[in-house]
This record gives C-alpha cells, sequence and structure tokens, in this order.
C-alpha cells in the first residue's frame, strides 16, 4: 500500500539557495575539464577519464559571504566534431570557466577561439576565469604562469592555476566567478530580475511537481526548465540527471 504524501518532507528535500547560476567548462580536449568538475562536486579524483561527448551535466551549492548560490555545471566536448553541439549550451551562462593544460602548449594557444565564441554567443556581462589545469606536473610544464598571467589580463578574465589531481585550488575559480557576479549584482550593474541568467529564487517540488505521492523508484528532487533549450533536467538521488527536450505544459513554465 502506498505510503501518504508528506508534502513538508518533500518540501524539506529541496536545497536552498538565494541564487542560481549557469556555467560552462570549456576548452580543449584532454584539458582535464571533467576531472575538474568531479573534482569539486565529488572531491574525489576521477581515474580513466574519457572525452566528454557532447555535453554532461553536475550542479554543486556553494556559499558566497551570506547568500547560498547553486551553480549548474555544463562540461562541454573539446573534440571539434562537437562544436556546433556545444556552442547551443553556451546561451544563458553566467559564467566561462576557460581551462587550458599547462602542459599542452597547443591548448593555451587555442584559447582566443574558445573565448570568442563564448563571448559572442553567451550573455553580454559573461564572467571568465581562465583555469591553468595540471599543476600537479610542474616538470612538464610548457606554458607559463606569468604568460598565462599576462594573456588574462590583456583579454580581460580572472586567472588560477589548479589541480584536478591533488584538488590544490579546485574551489577558487567556481567561487571567484560566483563572487564576481554577486557583486555585481550588490552594486546594481545586475539585476537578477531582468539577466534571464540568474535565478534569483528556489523553487519547492510541490510548486514544480504537483501529485499526492512520489514514485519510490526514482524521487525527484527539483525540475528546471531553460526556456531557451526547451529542456528539462531531472535530478534523482544518485545525481544522474536526464535530459529531455519537451513541450513544456505552461504550468512548467518560469
Amino acid at each position: 500500500m502506498a505510503e501518504p504524501y508528506d508534502e513538508a518532507a518533500a518540501t524539506e528535500m529541496v536545497e536552498a539557495y538565494d541564487f542560481l547560476l549557469k556555467f560552462i567548462v570549456i576548452g580543449e580536449a584532454g584539458s582535464g575539464k571533467s576531472c575538474l568538475l568531479h573534482q569539486f562536486t565529488q572531491n574525489s579524483f576521477k581515474e580513466h577519464s574519457q572525452h566528454t561527448i557532447g555535453v554532461e551535466f553536475s550542479s554543486r551549492t556553494i556559499n558566497i559571504g551570506e547568500k547560498r548560490v547553486k551553480l549548474q555545471l555544463w562540461d562541454t566536448a573539446g573534440q571539434e566534431r562537437f562544436r556546433s553541439v556545444t556552442r547551443s549550451y553556451y546561451r544563458g551562462a553566467a559564467a566561462c570557466l576557460l581551462v587550458y593544460d599547462i602542459t599542452s602548449r597547443s591548448s593555451f594557444l587555442n584559447l582566443s577561439r574558445w573565448l570568442a565564441d563564448a563571448r559572442a554567443l553567451g550573455s553580454s556581462q559573461l564572467v571568465t576565469v581562465l583555469v591553468g589545469n595540471k599543476t600537479d606536473r610542474e616538470e612538464e610544464r610548457e606554458v607559463e604562469w606569468s604568460e598565462a598571467s599576462k594573456w588574462a589580463s590583456e583579454n580581460d578574465v580572472h586567472f588560477i592555476e589548479t589541480s584536478s589531481l591533488t584538488g590544490d585550488n579546485i574551489e577558487k575559480p567556481f567561487a571567484l566567478a560566483a563572487r564576481a557576479i554577486l557583486l555585481s549584482i550588490e552594486g546594481g550593474q545586475l539585476d537578477p530580475e531582468k539577466c534571464s541568467f540568474i535565478v534569483a529564487r528556489p523553487f519547492t517540488i510541490n510548486q514544480l511537481y504537483p501529485c499526492n505521492q512520489l514514485d519510490k523508484s526514482i524521487i525527484i528532487i527539483r525540475l528546471i526548465v531553460f526556456i531557451s533549450h526547451q529542456t528539462i533536467i531531472t535530478f534523482t538521488p544518485n545525481h544522474t540527471s536526464i535530459i529531455l527536450p519537451a513541450s513544456l505544459p505552461h504550468e512548467f513554465t518560469v
């Protein structure tokens, strides 16, 4: 016999946040984007990582001062054959992590092309952080910190070096980008009510999934609608995401 629906318990399951921000992670294949995100979201190194096919999604909520900020993290494929697919996901991004491998000069030399795409297809207020990955392989370094820092300054982006393997500085690029966005909001340069890439209100599960009881085989924690992509994203307890292009019922639009 089905258990009665407990609205209070269901609402409690929904993680509270003050702002919801979409981050895209871009750069050449092999630069360590997926490992960077895995270390940030799972606090562990992703062994035997394979190239991303198309786009993969994850999320994490962080604290910036007194604000809780949920980051939607879009890991894009670096291979040329996926460029037409991944570019569509730049739209609506609040921040961009532009990743290169410090042991691969070619990944650094191609940064300008990636940045041009992000600025052309993302929001006009896009916050970008240049991330030099794999500092644990210092003896193989092909891109000096000073050179990358100069490039970042010339292109008006933030810069930091990290290691997905050791976790060194892994939190900083995400926090840096989120903090820059919140400072723009506090300073009046950004208005969350007018920016499509910032969601400044949390939703309860009862608002997004009205029902009398929840299917125990898959507890739906939150549905988020990307209007620009007409996509519903379903989060499940094991952190797996299911992406379904769909014609959305009116009651699900936000």
